[in-house]
């Protein structure tokens, strides 16, 4: 089985959610016309990377508003998209992948294994955790950023 993949590369602007999803889902339908099934959108695309306080506004919960829209254009294109947000959930805050598909049951998650130094003043790595998914269109593995480094993430 052959799979169309495409890694969206964008420009993603600090505080400027809206725009970042208008562009965001600009490349998404580009990558849809020329044949793509699983579409993968830049780390934090639509919110934004600040090391600043004002990065706790774009924080949202895991079915926020990036999980309704990314959830949509997988339903309506019949497509599968991953992105990566800013989760809120209580008191915490992780940079979590978020995969969707056409299916409206269906939601594959990741939380980034480990902040680098810097990054964990922002949001908390959570050990390691489910980075392979089985979905209908094959197993689909997820490496975070920083956690590329770590050989437990790659096994």
């Amino acid at each position: 089985m052959t799979l169309k993949v495409a890694a969206v590369q964008m420009v993603s602007k600090n505080k400027d959610y809206a725009g970042n999803r208008q562009r965001a889902e600009k490349a998404v339908i580009e990558a849809i016309c020329k044949g793509a099934e699983l579409v993968l959108l830049p780390e934090f695309s639509l919110a934004g990377y600040l090391y600043t306080d004002e990065f706790w506004a774009v924080a949202e919960p895991l079915k926020g508003k990036t999980y309704a829209w990314q959830k949509s254009l997988s339903e309506k294109h019949g497509i599968y998209i991953g992105n990566c947000i800013l989760e809120k959930d209580k008191n915490d805050f992780y940079d979590t992948f978020i995969l969707t598909g056409p299916d409206p049951h269906h939601l594959w998650t990741h939380r980034k294994i480990q902040a680098p130094g810097h990054e964990s003043f922002l949001f908390k790595g959570v050990g390691i955790n489910t980075n392979v998914f089985d979905t209908p269109i094959g197993r689909i593995g997820v490496v975070i950023c920083f956690d590329s480094a770590k050989a437990h993430a790659l096994s």
